[in-house]
């Protein structure tokens, strides 16, 4: 029985087939047209399903690339826009120089300090003074004026010593034709210890130079020896006192004019003086300039 259907259906293909083939002989040739296969739904799902899922994950790609390259180039941007800043920020400062000042060399006291040291070292060489050590101090410019017959009056210069050389140029004027004129003058106060107890020396407007010790108030002549005629009311000259061991010498132009030995002589207060002379108008003037002070050690 399988037999005869097994031969029934054989019949059927190749009737079938013949069919086919008058079919195509008639028809000339076609293109052929691409059957579309039974659609499997399930399949189908999974392929889309698997589609969508690279598609997704070829655009997550695609945008972490994006966002890759959007946060380079932000960085990237950014980095450029700090770098000068941070390169400035960071780079070495020059060290700052404070500008060294050099004080202005005063060529008027060098050479007056030049001068004062060949005098003193002369001074050595005649044995006036035993040393050439101490200190040179180069004192300011002194003006003053006293107008009371009979009185001199002092002005300290804020030294004190018992050996010195003090030397000065100086002017005078008074104010009166006709000034006792052995008691007018200018000069140098000394070795002081109040108004009671000093030295005085002084070129008096009559052409000598005195020296004076004021010892308990009492007044005594050291020494008075005459230099020479002087210009009057107004005049001037170089003066120079030196102190050493207990010795007082005064000079005038360079010229040793009075020396005396004082065997009381102590350290003391250094100071300019004026003795008037005369009580008219503003009496004497004394200017002392390029006043130089010498203290021995």
């Amino acid at each position: 029985m399988q037999t005869h259907k097994l031969i029934v259906i054989v019949i059927l293909i190749l009737l079938a087939t013949m069919a086919c083939k008058m079919t195509d002989v008639n028809s000339g040739p076609s293109i052929a047209a691409t059957d579309t296969p039974a659609v499997d739904y399930k399949a189908t799902e999974s392929a889309l399903q698997t589609a969508v899922a690279a598609q997704a994950t070829t655009m997550a790609q695609a945008t972490s690339l994006a966002a890759e390259g959007y946060a380079t180039a932000t960085a990237a941007a950014l980095l450029a826009q700090a770098t000068p800043t941070a390169t400035t920020a960071s780079a070495t400062q020059p060290p700052v120089v404070e500008p060294t000042f050099t004080p202005a060399v005063d060529s008027a006291a060098t050479q007056q300090a030049q001068d004062f040291e060949g005098t003193l070292q002369e001074l050595f060489d005649e044995g006036i003074v035993s040393s050439t050590e101490g200190d040179f101090y180069p004192l300011e410019d002194f003006s003053e004026s006293w107008a009371q017959l009979g009185y001199y009056q002092w002005w300290q210069t804020g030294y004190s010593a018992e050996n010195f050389v003090l030397s000065t140029d100086v002017a005078w004027e008074s104010a009166s034709d006709k000034a006792n004129w052995p008691e007018a003058g200018c000069g140098f106060v000394f070795s002081e210890d109040g108004e009671n107890d000093h030295h005085l020396v002084y070129l008096s407007l009559d052409g000598y130079g005195r020296l004076i010790q004021v010892n308990k108030g009492e007044w005594k002549n050291l020494a008075s020896q005459f230099y020479g005629k002087l210009s009057i009311p107004d005049g001037d000259a170089k003066l120079m006192l030196v102190v050493n061991d207990k010795r007082i010498s005064l000079y005038v132009n360079g010229e040793r004019v009075a020396t005396a030995y004082d065997g009381s002589l102590n350290a003391g207060n250094i100071a300019q003086t004026l003795l008037s002379g005369t009580n008219k108008d503003f009496g004497t003037r004394c200017t002392m300039s390029n006043t130089d002070l010498f203290i021995f050690k």
